[in-house]
Parts: C-alpha cells; sequence; structure tokens
C-alpha cells in the first residue's frame, strides 16, 4: 500500500506518521500550502493532481478535511481519506464532500449523524481521537522544570473572543433576550447542543436584516462570507458565534472561581482582564512543553468548546497519556469509552469547584485515577488502531501489510 499524505502545521500530523511507519505503510508526503478559507482552490487542486499522477497512490490523507484535497482526488479518481479534530467541521460545497472517493471521520459522533442527517451522505464516519503515549513518556521533568510548571490546577486553551453582545447590538431587545436566554441555557446544560435546536427557520428568517448581516460580517466573518448574503442567515455561523461565546463564559467563570482558592495556571496566548486570581503563564509549545504542564498539575482541566457535542477532544486524551489527572465537563463519549476510575468529570460548575477541592485533598486517589487514565490510553487509543480503521472502512483494510 501506498499513501500521499498532505503535511500541514496540524498537532498530530507527526504522531501520524509515526504509526503509519509502525504499521509499514508507505507513504509520500507534500505541503502545497492550500487557501483553506476557499472551498476550491485552483491552484492547489492543480499541484496536488500532478503529484497525485505522478505516482501510483492507493489513497491520500490529511488531518482535517480539507475540501480542495477532495476535489483533486475526485478528479485523479483516487480515494481522499481525512481524519479530522475540527469541531465543527468544515465542510464547505456538500457536492464535494459527497463525492464517492471522499471519506471523513470525525471524532463526534453526533455531529457525524447531524451532517448525515442534513446531506444525506454516507461517506462521513464517527472515529475518536487517538494519542501516543510513548511521545508522552518520553518527557521527564527537570529540577527547573517542577518550579515552572507545579500547579494545584491548570488549563491549557483559549477564552475566544467575547464579541457576541457586539454583534447583537444591532438586534431589538426582543431578539437580544432570547438569545441571551438560549446562551443561558445552554451554559448549564451539558451533552445535548440546545442552541442549534433552538434556531428555528422563523427566529433565523426575523433576525436576517441587513445591519444584522453586515454586523457579523463586519465584526464576526471578518472578511464577509457569501452567506451573509442570502436571504437568511445560515444557522451554523449563528450558532458557531453562540456557542463561542458560552464557552468563553464557562472558561472564565470557572478559572476565576478556582483561581480565588487554589493556584492556577492558565496557558494562552490571550491575556484577559477578568481574570484576575489566575497565573497566566504564556502559550505552550504543544509537542514538547504542554505535555510537562500536564504531568507538573495535580488536576488538568477540559473545558470542552460548546461546539463539541459528544465527542472526547484531544486535550483529554493528550492529559491522561501525560499521566495527568483529567478533570472534564460531561462528554457522552468520555463517559462511555473512558472507566469512570479513569478520569472525573463535571455536570455543572459547582460540582467542578467542588471536585477540584475533594482531589486536591485526596492525592493517592487523584494519582491511582490518573495512573488508570493513561492505561486506558496505551490499551484502547493508539493511533495504529485508528488507522486500521480508516482505511478498513474506505475498503483499503486487505493492503494492509502489502
Amino acid at each position: 500500500m501506498r499513501l500521499l499524505v498532505f503535511r500541514w502545521a496540524c498537532f498530530t500530523q507527526a504522531d501520524v506518521e509515526e504509526a503509519l511507519n509502525k504499521l509499514g505503510i508507505e507513504f509520500d508526503t507534500f505541503d502545497t500550502s492550500v487557501k483553506r478559507n476557499l472551498y476550491k482552490d485552483e491552484d492547489f487542486i492543480e499541484k496536488v493532481i500532478k503529484i497525485i499522477r505522478a505516482k501510483a497512490y492507493d489513497a491520500v490523507f490529511s488531518v482535517n478535511y480539507v475540501s480542495s484535497l477532495s476535489e483533486a482526488c475526485h478528479q485523479c479518481d483516487v480515494t481522499y481519506l481525512a481524519w479530522s479534530y475540527d469541531s465543527p467541521l468544515n465542510i464547505g460545497y456538500i457536492h464535494i464532500l459527497k463525492y464517492p472517493t471522499t471519506h471523513v471521520f470525525s471524532f463526534d459522533r453526533e455531529e457525524c449523524k447531524r451532517v448525515k442527517r442534513a446531506y444525506d451522505t454516507n461517506n462521513v464516519h464517527h472515529l475518536p481521537l487517538a494519542v501516543n503515549v510513548g511521545r508522552f513518556d518520553s518527557y521527564q521533568l527537570s529540577p527547573s522544570d517542577w518550579e515552572r510548571y507545579r500547579a494545584d490546577i491548570s488549563f491549557v486553551g483559549q477564552l475566544y473572543d467575547n464579541i457576541f453582545e457586539e454583534v447583537t447590538s444591532v438586534l431589538p431587545d426582543f431578539y437580544k433576550a432570547y438569545f441571551n436566554a438560549m446562551n443561558d441555557v445552554q451554559l448549564k446544560t451539558y451533552g445535548i447542543d440546545t442552541i442549534f435546536d433552538g434556531l428555528s427557520t422563523d427566529i433565523l428568517k426575523e433576525v436576517s436584516t441587513k445591519e444584522f448581516k453586515d454586523s457579523l460580517s463586519e465584526l464576526y466573518l471578518k472578511e464577509g462570507s457569501k452567506e451573509t448574503e442570502e436571504n437568511e442567515i445560515s444557522p451554523g455561523i449563528l450558532r458557531y458565534l453562540m456557542e463561542q461565546y458560552v464557552t468563553h463564559r464557562e472558561r472564565i467563570t470557572l478559572l476565576e472561581l478556582l483561581g480565588r482558592h487554589y493556584n492556577v495556571h492558565f496557558y494562552s496566548y490571550q491575556d484577559n482582564q477578568i481574570l484576575q486570581n489566575v497565573e497566566k503563564c504564556g502559550t505552550l509549545a504543544w509537542d514538547s512543553e504542554m505535555p510537562k504542564s500536564f504531568k507538573g498539575s495535580k488536576i488538568n482541566l477540559n473545558i470542552s468548546l460548546r461546539t463539541i457535542i459528544s465527542g472526547i477532544p484531544q486535550r483529554c486524551l493528550d492529559i491522561m497519556a501525560a499521566g495527568g489527572f483529567l478533570l472534564s465537563n460531561y462528554q457522552e463519549e468520555l463517559d462511555e469509552m473512558i472507566p469512570r476510575y479513569a478520569c472525573e468529570m463535571y455536570s455543572s460548575i459547582e460540582e467542578a469547584y467542588d471536585k477540584a477541592g475533594y482531589y486536591l485533598q485526596h492525592d493517592e486517589e487523584r494519582k491511582r485515577i490518573a495512573d488508570k487514565g493513561r492505561e486506558v490510553m496505551l490499551r484502547d487509543f493508539t493511533y495504529e488502531d485508528r488507522l486500521r480503521r480508516i482505511l478498513k472502512t474506505a475498503g483499503l483494510g486487505s493492503k494492509l501489510g502489502k
């Protein structure tokens, strides 16, 4: 078997390529630049077609779905495999997604169901993410590392822009109150996307005024979007804006609450002035520094982006692979796939605060859970297993080892 692998600056690229080598799969890589904001980058497509036709490939693979890659593979009649950690999926033109040569794998089961229902397609598959435990084991903390990364609680991630209120300021008070109520409900609800369900066709029609579409384009979409030129605002655009806002509120509230009582490290390029009681530690290199922060923290938080409905975010797997203790908001698949003795979850900000306090006082129990989490990652979440499943689903499993 021979694969062509699109190489770009994604978090898991090196781990995927290491697993392909372990499986004995021959592959070539290419890194031609692509404008991912374009659903059909014609220059990129032309370059990829030339690369594909220069050698016989069984399939082309990329981390995350790139619609221009799907188009190039379709024109060459070559299978395209995309394994996405994006949320939500950046679908683009539906006809390109639905090509029979294309197979997209998403870590969020509920989003897969939603895409299949909405677009009547069977080539979007559910596949949980993976983690390279061996790489995390290779990082050991020196005395200076312990000084830098030691913390009661840490969180690695962004806060998201708090522009929802500014974008919606042009709406009548009734609709602003309606959307605020939807945000409040989602903030207190885990495992269900209440915002998506609440964005009815009637509401979208009523708020799709020129003023609101201009506000969305100028403040949120930045470069503008063809979707805002249509008669009605896309529910996907409004949903993502609102769920970013809910995520912002949850992360700010929980971090500030915990920071008033414990030593909390916040790793991010962002510096929000509302956070007064956490230690703002700047950014971390994902492949070298982040594992050390997980090892040095007594408790590692996962506060999921709310567009992730049921899936297990990569952050959760990375924390457990590093042997760190994971305290996560409730995610349905995390509850199903990870035994309760291997991580801890919360279903409200109050419960998160209570559980953080409990586990900071029970060192042995916390360490035992962290050790079990690492064991589960090593056993059930390997890249080799996931790649075998991708190839088998695409009808290429028989070529493994050949």
